[in-house]
C-alpha cells in the first residue's frame, strides 16, 4: 500500500488503517493455499490438471516482479489517472449503487479491450504473451503477470471511465475485484463455467463474462 500521506497511529503505536494490509496479507495467503490446495489434488489424482515445480516456481517470480513494478510505479500511475479525471464529463459518487452496477459492466468492457488489444497488438502483446508462457493451465498461471504492463500503457483503455466521471479510487477497486474472480477460473480442475470448458476459451477477452466476445 502506498500513502500518499503518513497514516495516523493510534496511541499504542499501530496505525488506523492496517485493515487493507491484513485484507491483502489474507488474499496472498488464500492464493497460495488455494495453489497447494489444488496440486495436492491433482497428485492425488481427484481432480484433472498438470503442474510442475518449475513452472509454479516461475509464476510466483513473475508475480513478484509484477507487485515491485506496479509498486514503483504506483505514484506515477494514480498521477495520470487523476490528471485525466479532472475532465470528466459527470461526477459520479461513489456511495451510488446505480453507479457501481454501472461500473462492473464498464469495467468487464474496459478488461476486454484492454485482452483483445493485447493479443492483437504485438507491442502490448510483448507484454502480455508472458502470461501465456506456461505449458500448464492451473491456479499458479493466475499470478503469472508481467513486468511491463503499466510501461507500455495497457491501462488506456479505463481512461473512458475516468472521463465519464468515475473516480479513480472506484476503477481501481472495480478492476482488482474483475482481476481476484480471474484467479479461480485458471484451472482445469472445474470442468465446465461460464463461456465454456474450464481452459479452452481462447477467443473470451473478458474477464467476467458480462461481455462476451463475438470473434
Amino acid at each position: 500500500m502506498v500513502y500518499v500521506c503518513q497514516p495516523a497511529l493510534r496511541p499504542g503505536g499501530a496505525s488506523r488503517h492496517e485493515g487493507p494490509e491484513t485484507t491483502a496479507q489474507i488474499l496472498v495467503l488464500a492464493r497460495f493455499g488455494l495453489m497447494l490446495l489444488e496440486m495436492a489434488l491433482i497428485r492425488a489424482h481427484l481432480v484433472r490438471g498438470r503442474h510442475t515445480v518449475r513452472d509454479t516456481f516461475a509464476s510466483i517470480g513473475m508475480r513478484a516482479g509484477n507487485g515491485a513494478t506496479n509498486i514503483a510505479l504506483a505514484g506515477a500511475t494514480v498521477a495520470v489517472f487523476t490528471w485525466i479525471y479532472q475532465f470528466r464529463v459527470y461526477d459520479i459518487s461513489m456511495s451510488s449503487p446505480w453507479a457501481w452496477a454501472a461500473i462492473v459492466v464498464l469495467d468487464d468492457l474496459a478488461y476486454y479491450w484492454f485482452h483483445r488489444i493485447s493479443h492483437e497488438c504485438r507491442f502490448w502483446w510483448a507484454a502480455h504473451v508472458n502470461h501465456h508462457s506456461s505449458q500448464e493451465y492451473n491456479l499458479s498461471t493466475a499470478i503469472r503477470q508481467p513486468w511491463t504492463g503499466v510501461l507500455v500503457g495497457t491501462w488506456a483503455p479505463w481512461f473512458v471511465l475516468l472521463l465519464i466521471g468515475f473516480p479513480p479510487k472506484m476503477i481501481f477497486l472495480q478492476s482488482g475485484l474483475n482481476l481476484l474472480y480471474q484467479f479461480w477460473i485458471h484451472t482445469e480442475a472445474i470442468r465446465r463455467m461460464a463461456g465454456g470448458p474450464a481452459g479452452s476459451r481462447p477467443r473470451c477477452f473478458t474477464g467476467t463474462e458480462l461481455v462476451r466476445s463475438a470473434g
